[in-house]
């Protein structure tokens, strides 16, 4: 058996993202939201055994969460969901009157019209 190394592992896992407009990040199978007002901006995601932290602007903490082991698990926070919500009838006050969308999109925005990401046993 060989003796371990000199120093410690790193104890944080870091990556970096652009957080896309489902404002979710996902760490190994399961998906975290995020604050909505970080939306196309890069977030860097920290996470070891316990933590899950999303820091935009390189300090500022969008989202925190207590690990969850599960697999496939969506983890939502209800203020990202409403803020989200907020957000996408802003979106919608300020479109034009006259604006008209085409069969494709209209189609598209029925199928995906979801008030907010379900939770699940792993606690936020």
């Amino acid at each position: 058996m060989l003796a371990l190394p000199a120093s410690d592992p790193p104890a944080w896992w870091r990556f970096q993202t652009r957080l896309g407009r489902d404002h979710y990040v996902r760490v190994d199978t399961c998906d975290y939201s995020v604050d909505p007002a970080a939306i196309g901006h890069h977030v860097t995601v920290l996470c070891d055994n316990e933590k899950v932290i999303v820091l935009a602007a390189g300090r500022k903490i969008v989202a925190e969460y207590t690990r969850c082991w599960a697999r496939h698990q969506t983890i939502t926070d209800p203020h990202h969901a409403e803020t989200g919500r907020i957000m996408r009838q802003e979106h919608h006050r300020q479109r034009p009157a006259g604006h008209i969308r085409s069969s494709r999109t209209a189609r598209w925005s029925r199928s995906s019209n979801v008030s907010s990401a379900p939770t699940t046993g792993c606690s936020p």
